[in-house]
């Protein structure tokens, strides 16, 4: 019998999750409000790159199975740290649609685990074309009716559209990383990172940047009054074991801190911390 990469994904115990940091900035310093979840398919395939892993998934139309496998072991790998901080999972938008029962699912999962859902956050990724727009809408009112919020990941890129904002009405936006990147020497991006917080003012939502990756780029993002920065300047994704000891790192750190003592203060604290994907 023909054992196909799919195959490999939906093994039990194929599927790793790791962790992610997304921290508030004021004058206080830095602190780890959502930790996200990120995962990460079998090792000794080319699916443990997550990228390989979900644009396999969207080739085979297997988006429900592949996030049913992520979604069940990042629940397990969260249940017995009982951290304060909320934690975002991913989900494909079209998963919301084609997988009726999964909004369910997750929720009994829940339960079972003793988290509680307002804990949760689901971050919306949308890379595929137009659905069925009723469904879609009765899948995000059952995520908020069981108390979960939900996010839209890739701002800015692709479907991840001004439609789509209207159609989720989400708590937080996520700005991709082709706005993000070198903002600080682009007064386009700056010009966009201006009217987006003023876009996400009046419409109640909160942007959070991922892909911060320099001081420069921080110091741009929050002269536009954004507080919630993701990247691999505050953090790399780390395994399970290694999160308690990152975040309280991070909680240490102020927002002038040189670069060298934050990277020796990740070093002592997550010496096994991962490659960044998506």
């Amino acid at each position: 019998m023909l054992i196909t990469l799919l195959d490999k994904i939906l093994a039990p115990g194929a599927i790793s999750t790791v962790f992610q940091p997304i921290c508030r900035i004021d004058a206080a310093g830095f602190k780890p409000v959502i930790v996200e979840c990120l995962s990460r398919g079998p090792a000794s395939t080319n699916a443990g790159n997550a990228g390989v892993l979900f644009e396999y998934a969207q080739l085979k139309a297997a988006e429900p199975l592949v996030d049913r496998a992520c979604i069940a072991t990042a629940l397990d790998a969260v249940a017995p740290l009982r951290r304060p901080e909320k934690f975002s999972l991913n989900v494909f938008a079209a998963t919301l649609v084609r997988d009726a029962g999964i909004v369910g699912w997750i929720g009994e999962r829940l339960n079972r685990l003793r988290l509680n859902p307002s804990s949760l956050i689901f971050e919306l990724v949308e890379h595929g074309e137009a659905w069925d727009t009723e469904i879609f809408l009765k899948s995000l009112r059952d995520i908020r009716a069981m108390g979960s919020a939900i996010a839209l990941d890739d701002v800015g890129l692709a479907h991840s559209n001004f439609q789509r904002i209207l159609d989720c009405d989400p708590e937080f936006l996520k700005l991709d990383r082709c706005i993000v990147r070198n903002c600080g020497q682009d007064e386009r991006r700056q010009a966009l990172l201006k009217s987006l917080g003023l876009l996400a003012k009046d419409l109640g939502s909160s942007l959070i940047a991922e892909g911060v990756e320099t001081w420069e780029e921080l110091d741009t993002l929050r002269s536009h009054e954004i507080s919630l920065f993701q990247g691999f300047l505050l953090s790399k994704p780390a395994p399970a074991a290694d999160l308690p000891k990152l975040l309280a790192a991070i909680a240490l750190r102020q927002p002038a801190m040189p670069m060298s003592e934050i990277e020796l203060i990740q070093k002592k604290a997550a010496p096994r911390v991962l490659q960044r994907t998506i």
